[in-house]
C-alpha cells in the first residue's frame, strides 16, 4: 500500500494535452443523436434513472470498461458514486475524498481531464478493480455550479480516448444536467405543492391558532415564490427541449400531439396544432416506407406503438415527405408512455435525419460499384498486404502474372516472390508505407508462366479508425513495354553521342535564345577552345571572333544562325564564314544550320554542322593557279595535287569527275617524263656528269611517285563513278583471297597474318570488297613499329543487320587529334617516312559507302590500330 498522500506527483499521471495530439477523427453526429434519443426517452418514461441511462449509455456508445457519475454529498466532504454501469458497477455506492481525488482535481481546474494509472497517487483507487488504465472526467454542473464529475474509464491499453470523446462526453453531460435538474424540481414541485394543500387546508379550516395562521399564511407566500421559480425553471428546460438537435413529439393513447420540439417541426416542414384531433400519430405531411410504398398515418411505427401491437420501435427507417414535395428520411426511436398500472397513455418518438447519410451510403455504394468494375476491368495488379508484406488478397491482374489461381500465394510473404536483387527495394518500399507514407518503385519479376517483365509499384496505407496504418494497398503496372522503350531510348541516345563525338564533322546546337547547348570534340578543335554549355555569354557560336569571305568583322548577333532562329530563313546551307581563333590563327569553315521544332512547329534552337574547308580554299587557289600555269616540273604538279584539297568536300560528283579527268591527261606526259630520262640514263651513259645522272634519277623517281598517284586518283574516281551491284558475298573467300596475296611480304617481314571466323555472308561488291581489305592490310603492313615484327588479324562480327569487319595491327598507331581527318583525301599523317599517296583510305571510306555502309578507326599512337567497316548481311532488304 502506497502512503496515503500518495508516492506520485498529480502532474505525472496527468494527460489532459495528449487528447489534441493523438489521431483526430471527425465528429460522430450520429451517434451523438442516438445517444441524446435514449436519454430523452428515459426522461420521457423513467425520469429518475436518468443518471443511470447516461451511465450505460456513456458505456455502450465509448466502448469503455467503466462508466459512471460522482456527486457531492451534501456536507461537500465526499463525492459518491449514484450510477455505474461497466465493470465498476458492484462498487456502486462507493466514492472518493473531495480532497484528495481525481474528482476532486476536476472541481479544482473547472474542466475535463485525462488520467492514467491515477492508483499511483490515490492508493484507495486499488480496491476499485479492474484498475483503471485510463480515465477520461468532465464536471457535472447543477444550477451552474459544479457539483460532481462523469467519467468514462478503460481498464486496459486497447481503448484510449481522444479529443472527439471528450466532445461526446461533454454533449451529453450537458443534457443529463439540464434533465436531473428537471427531474429533481419536478420532485421539489410535487412535495411543495403537496405541502401548500396541507397549509392552505389548515388555515380554511380554522383549527390553527391565529398565531399559527399568520406564519403558515407567510410560508404560503414563499411556497408561491418557489412555485414561480420551478415554473421558470421549466421554462429553461422547455428552451433546452427546444434546441435538442434530436426532434421529439408525444401523443396521447388515441395518437392525439401532446406537445413537440422546434427540430420535430423543421423535419416535417410544418408546425401541427397541439391537441388537433384531425393530425394523429404524427405531424408529418405524408408518410412512405424505405422502399417507397405509401404509409398511412394509423399504420406509421408511432400508431402500432400506441396501440400496444408491437413493444418498441427502435432504429426504424421512415420517408418523410413536406407539403413542398421535398423528402428526406429519419431514423425513429419510440416507446410507449405507461400509467402506474402499466396501461399505455401514449407513446414519444425521438427521431432524427439521415438523409445525407442516405445519401452518402448510395454514392458509396455506385462508388463501390464503379471502383469495383474498375479494379475487374483495370490493367493493373492490386493487392492488399499486412503491414509485414503478407499477400491478403488480390482483386485484379493473375493473368499479368501469368496464374489463374490466386490461392496458392495468399498469407505468404509478397517480398520473397520478387528478383533477389530487387527485394531490399520492395521490402524498404514496405516499411515505408508501414510507417505511413506512399512510396513507389521500379523492379523485375518474371511471371510465373515465365515471361520477364518490369513492373511500376504504388504501396499506400489504408489507415484504421484512429488514422494508423492498418493494411497495405499495393498496386502494380506492367511497365515492361515502357521500360524497354526507355532502354532503347537510351542506347539510341548513346549511340547518337558516341555518333554525335566520333563523327568527322563539328556540330553543335543551341536554344531558342542562341545559347550554345551541345557541341562534339571537332567543334571544340576548330573554334580552338572549349566553352561552358549552357552559359549566356556563349550566343549563337562559340568563336572568338568571325569575319565574312571579304575579311570584313561580323558580330555574333549578326550571324547566319541567327537569321535561321529568327524564321528569316528556312536553314542556311554552305555558308562560308572565317573563324579567329583564341591564339589568333584562322580557319575558313563551311556551315550548315537548320532550325529545331517542337510538336507544334515552334523554333527551340538550332543546328550547325560546319567542317574545315581552309585546305579545300588554299587548294582552289592552287588549282585556279595551276589551271594557267602548267610547269613540267614534277614536284611542282605533286604539290599542286596534294595541297589541292583536304577533300572533306571530295565525294561531290563535279569533283570526282575532275579527278578522273586530269588523272588520266596528265598521265602521257608522265609517261614521256619517265620513258625520256630512263633513255637518258641509258643512252648517255658515262657523258653524263655525277650531278645530271643525279637529276636523271630524281626525274624518273618523281614521275614514278607521280603515276601512282595517278593511278589512285583513278581507282578512287572509279569507285565513286561506277554503278555497282550489290550481290551476296561469301566473306571467307575474299579475305583468303587477299591474304592469299600478301603472304609473302609478310613472310619477309617476319610477320603474322591470320584470319578468324566465322564469316557471315554479307550483301556487297566482292571485286570493292577486296580492295576494301587489301588496302587496310597493306597499311597496317607499311606503318609498323622499328624491330617489331607485324601482327595483323581481320575477323567479322554481326550487329543488328550489318556486319562489321576489324583489321587489328600492332603498328605504330594515330595520334587522337588525327582519327578523324585519315579517310580524307590526301591525307599522310605520318610524313615521307612511309610510302603512300594517301589515297588508300579515301577508296575504302568511298567504296564501303558505295555498299551502304561507313567505316572508321579506333588506334592508340604506340600500340596499333584497329580499322573497321560495316556493310550489310546478305538477305536485308
Amino acid at each position: 500500500m502506497l502512503p496515503a498522500d500518495g508516492s506520485v506527483s498529480l502532474e505525472s499521471i496527468l494527460f489532459t494535452e495528449e487528447l489534441k495530439r493523438r489521431p483526430s477523427r471527425s465528429p460522430d453526429y450520429e451517434t451523438e443523436n442516438r445517444a441524446l434519443t435514449a436519454l430523452v426517452q428515459a426522461l420521457a418514461n423513467s425520469p429518475g434513472t436518468i443518471l443511470q441511462t447516461l451511465a450505460d449509455t456513456i458505456l455502450e456508445v465509448f466502448q469503455a470498461g467503466s462508466a459512471g457519475l460522482s456527486l457531492l454529498t451534501k456536507d461537500g466532504q465526499r463525492f459518491y458514486w449514484p450510477a455505474i454501469a461497466g465493470g465498476w458497477k458492484p462498487h456502486v455506492g462507493g466514492g472518493t475524498p473531495r480532497e484528495f481525488g481525481p474528482c476532486g482535481d476536476v472541481l479544482d481546474c473547472d474542466g475535463p481531464l485525462l488520467f492514467k494509472r491515477w492508483d499511483l497517487r490515490y492508493p484507495y483507487l486499488q480496491a476499485a478493480t479492474p484498475l483503471a488504465e485510463e480515465g477520461l472526467l468532465i464536471p457535472f454542473y447543477v444550477g451552474g455550479k459544479a457539483v460532481g464529475t462523469i467519467w468514462a474509464i478503460s481498464h486496459d491499453d486497447d481503448r484510449t480516448f481522444d479529443s472527439e470523446d471528450l466532445r461526446l462526453l461533454e454533449s451529453l453531460g450537458r443534457f443529463a444536467s439540464a434533465a436531473y435538474q428537471a427531474v429533481e424540481l419536478q420532485k421539489a414541485r410535487e412535495a411543495e405543492l403537496a405541502a401548500l394543500r396541507l397549509m392552505e387546508n389548515a388555515v380554511q379550516s380554522g383549527h390553527l391558532a391565529e398565531t399559527h395562521n399568520v406564519k403558515l399564511r407567510e410560508e404560503i407566500t414563499e411556497r408561491k415564490r418557489a412555485e414561480v421559480k420551478l415554473r421558470e425553471s421549466e421554462e429553461r428546460f422547455r428552451t433546452l427541449f427546444d434546441l435538442s438537435s434530436v426532434a421529439v413529439y408525444s401523443i396521447d393513447a388515441s395518437g392525439v400531439i401532446q406537445n413537440f420540439n422546434l427540430r420535430a417541426a423543421e423535419l416535417w416542414g410544418q408546425s401541427p396544432a397541439v391537441g388537433d384531433t384531425d393530425q394523429l400519430f404524427c405531424g408529418a405531411y405524408k408518410l412512405y416506407r424505405p422502399d417507397g410504398t405509401f404509409m398511412p398515418h394509423d399504420r406509421c411505427p408511432m400508431a402500432t406503438v400506441a396501440s400496444g401491437e408491437i413493444a418498441e420501435a427502435r432504429d426504424a427507417e421512415v420517408l418523410i415527405e413536406r407539403a413542398d414535395g421535398s423528402r428526406i428520411t429519419v431514423i425513429v426511436n419510440i416507446r410507449p408512455l405507461k400509467n402506474d398500472r402499466g396501461e399505455i397513455t401514449g407513446a414519444i418518438n425521438c427521431f432524427y435525419d439521415i438523409t445525407e447519410r442516405k445519401q452518402a451510403e448510395t454514392a458509396l455504394r455506385e462508388s463501390e460499384e464503379f471502383n469495383r468494375s474498375i479494379i475487374e476491368s483495370s490493367p493493373d495488379c492490386i493487392k492488399v498486404l499486412d503491414l509485414q508484406g503478407t499477400l491478403l488478397s488480390m482483386q485484379s491482374g493473375q493473368e499479368l502474372l501469368g496464374i489463374s489461381d490466386i490461392r496458392p500465394f495468399l498469407n505468404k510473404s509478397w517480398i520473397e516472390l520478387w528478383d533477389r536483387a530487387d527485394q531490399p527495394a520492395v521490402r524498404t518500399a514496405v516499411q515505408g508505407a508501414a510507417a505511413g507514407e506512399d512510396t513507389n518503385f521500379v523492379a523485375f519479376f518474371r511471371t510465373f508462366d515465365g515471361r520477364p517483365k518490369w513492373w511500376d509499384v504504388t504501396i499506400t496505407p489504408i489507415l484504421d479508425a484512429q488514422g494508423r496504418p492498418a493494411r497495405l494497398l499495393a498496386i502494380s503496372r506492367d511497365v515492361t513495354r515502357r521500360h524497354e522503350q526507355a532502354e532503347a531510348l537510351r542506347e539510341s541516345e548513346a549511340r547518337f553521342r558516341t555518333l554525335f563525338n566520333g563523327v568527322p564533322i563539328a556540330i553543335y546546337s543551341t536554344d531558342a535564345a542562341g545559347t550554345v547547348q551541345e557541341f562534339n570534340p571537332v567543334a571544340v578543335a576548330l573554334w580552338g577552345r572549349e566553352p561552358q554549355r549552357g552559359d549566356p555569354a556563349e550566343k549563337y557560336c562559340a568563336s572568338y571572333r568571325i569575319y565574312l569571305p571579304d575579311g570584313s568583322y561580323l558580330p555574333h548577333d549578326q550571324t547566319p544562325v541567327v537569321a535561321v532562329l529568327s524564321g528569316q530563313v528556312p536553314a542556311v546551307r554552305d555558308a562560308e564564314v572565317i573563324i579567329e581563333r583564341p591564339d589568333g590563327s584562322r580557319i575558313t569553315i563551311s556551315a550548315n544550320i537548320v532550325p529545331l521544332k517542337n510538336d507544334a512547329g515552334e523554333i527551340t534552337g538550332v543546328m550547325n554542322c560546319f567542317y574545315d574547308i581552309t585546305d579545300r580554299k588554299r587548294g582552289e587557289i592552287a588549282l585556279r593557279e595551276a589551271q594557267t600555269q602548267l610547269t613540267d616540273r614534277a614536284g611542282h604538279l605533286e604539290w599542286l595535287v596534294t595541297e589541292r584539297t583536304a577533300e572533306t568536300t571530295a565525294t561531290s560528283k563535279q569533283l570526282e569527275t575532275f579527278v578522273y579527268s586530269i588523272a588520266h591527261d596528265l598521265r602521257a606526259p608522265l609517261r614521256s617524263m619517265q620513258g625520256f630520262s630512263r633513255m637518258l640514263m641509258e643512252d648517255a651513259g658515262t657523258t653524263l656528269s655525277e650531278t645530271g645522272r643525279d637529276f636523271a634519277d630524281r626525274i624518273n623517281n618523281s614521275a614514278q611517285f607521280m603515276d601512282a598517284l595517278l593511278l589512285d586518283l583513278l581507282a578512287f574516281s572509279r569507285v565513286a563513278q561506277e554503278q555497282i551491284k550489290l550481290t551476296p558475298v561469301h566473306l571467307e573467300t575474299v579475305v583468303q583471297s587477299v591474304l592469299s596475296r600478301l603472304e609473302k611480304e609478310i613472310q619477309e617481314k617476319n610477320g603474322c597474318l591470320k584470319g578468324t571466323g566465322p564469316w557471315p555472308s554479307v550483301l556487297g561488291h566482292e571485286p570493292a570488297l577486296g580492295q576494301v581489305i587489301f588496302n587496310l592490310v597493306s597499311n597496317a603492313l607499311k606503318f609498323v613499329r622499328p624491330d617489331v615484327p607485324p601482327c595483323i588479324r581481320v575477323y567479322a562480327e554481326e550487329q543488328g543487320r550489318f556486319v562489321r569487319v576489324w583489321v587489328e595491327d600492332n603498328g605504330i598507331g594515330i595520334a587522337p587529334d588525327h582519327q578523324a581527318q585519315i579517310f580524307g583525301l590526301f591525307t599522310r599523317l605520318h610524313g615521307s617516312n612511309f610510302p603512300g599517296t594517301g589515297i588508300g583510305l579515301a577508296i575504302v571510306e568511298k567504296s564501303v559507302e558505295r555498299m551502304g555502309g561507313n567505316a572508321g578507326v579506333e588506334s592508340t599512337p604506340g600500340e596499333g590500330s584497329r580499322f573497321w567497316f560495316n556493310v550489310p548481311k546478305a538477305g536485308q532488304n
